[in-house]
């Protein structure tokens, strides 16, 4: 197993495979989460990370399922001594629970089928929140586990819970887990400081398209009072979404944006008065939907009904409909300040105490040892 890489973090004797270390982004990279992760919830967590294996690591992520098929029987030999691999070190080490994250169309039917014969068997998939996306790497999937979990409250703008959907795709159980606030973007010892909070307005995030002309808006409106962060705000390997971003930016009188290493999230929070988010879709859950409340900025984010699912709208954080909406009432909170400072000390009471990596664990595994 030259090319399968297993780290341990071990806190008790209830042995939990997680997979993969780079396919869910950093919360699994810093070691600190998933010790914390361990060790509040009792675990022995076996986090496997497969390297440098080009086959394995196709992006496999937007095929759907018979293009996956295709291509699995055409590298099974190679998927095959990865697959037999995990299978004995599962046996091998008494392994009781196997979680699959983010994107499940890496496993084929016959290695889970094999894995649930050893083990109860989870999934927890993100953005899979429209119907494009999840009959790629959802719908066709949630069947072959014990347990799917999902991170969208909602499906599309249907009145249905995600974990209702999961079930009417023929998902054995399902439930909703927040996606969470981890170690890494939040200060759990420090103040609020309100008072050394000179950024009016925060948006941090890559450049998508769908979001691009209402961020520009607001930038437009607020001008040097808002900050835009991190990554191909200035360009990218796709020339003609460089030269189209290139002629919005010059049309709404943008500069250049600054690039912002994820280190420094926090410093950039801490500094922030009111915090803007926005989704490509539907779900009104991503990461800054915990970490801005969780560092004391006030919350101001779209899918209000959503949101309220999350956090108490108008009480924990503010809600908007549109850009034109967003404006006016970030424009309020900024000449209310008190009002402002009560939704952001209520919405971190409440971010810090429901929604830390290990507690979104604690509801997973709960849900799962029920299911033993």
């Amino acid at each position: 197993m030259k090319d399968i890489v297993i780290e341990n973090y071990n806190f008790w004797e209830q042995k939990v495979a997680f997979f993969l270390k780079d396919s869910f982004w950093d919360p699994f990279v810093h070691k600190e989460n998933l010790e914390r992760i361990a060790k509040h919830n009792n675990l022995d967590i076996h986090l496997f990370d497969i390297k440098n294996n080009k086959v394995f690591w196709r992006h496999i992520f937007y095929m759907y399922p018979n293009e996956f098929e295709k291509y699995y029987i055409e590298n099974e030999g190679e998927y095959a001594k990865y697959y037999n691999s995990i299978l004995e070190y599962v046996r091998n080490n008494n392994i009781k629970v196997c979680i699959f994250f983010w994107n499940v169309t890496w496993w084929h039917d016959s290695f889970l089928n094999e894995v649930r014969k050893e083990c109860i068997i989870a999934s927890y998939i993100v953005d899979d929140d429209v119907e494009e996306v999840a009959n790629r790497i959802s719908r066709p999937y949630v069947r072959n586990f014990d347990w799917a979990f999902c991170w969208s409250v909602y499906f599309k703008w249907d009145e249905i819970l995600m974990k209702d959907k999961y079930i009417e795709w023929w998902a054995k159980s399902s439930d909703f887990i927040p996606l969470w606030l981890y170690v890494n973007k939040y200060d759990e010892d420090n103040s609020p400081d309100f008072i050394n909070r000179d950024i009016d307005l925060l948006y941090v995030w890559w450049i998508y398209f769908k979001k691009v002309l209402k961020i520009m808006k607001l930038k437009k409106h607020f001008w040097d009072r808002m900050k835009i962060y991190w990554r191909w705000w200035n360009g990218s390997t796709n020339v003609p979404k460089t030269l189209i971003l290139k002629a919005l930016k010059w049309y709404y009188d943008v500069g250049d944006i600054e690039e912002l290493p994820s280190d420094k999230f926090v410093e950039i929070y801490r500094r922030t008065k009111i915090g803007f988010n926005i989704h490509q879709e539907y779900w009104p859950t991503n990461m800054r939907t915990y970490e801005l409340p969780a560092n004391w900025a006030m919350l101001i984010c779209d899918n209000w009904k959503w949101l309220n699912e999350l956090f108490a709208v108008w009480k924990e954080a503010v809600s908007y409909e549109d850009i034109d909406e967003a404006i006016r009432k970030i424009e309020y909170y900024l000449e209310n300040d008190e009002e402002r400072r009560k939704i952001a000390e209520a919405g971190h009471k409440k971010a810090v105490n429901n929604y830390k990596m290990e507690q979104s664990f604690e509801k997973m595994v709960n849900l799962i040892s029920r299911k033993k």
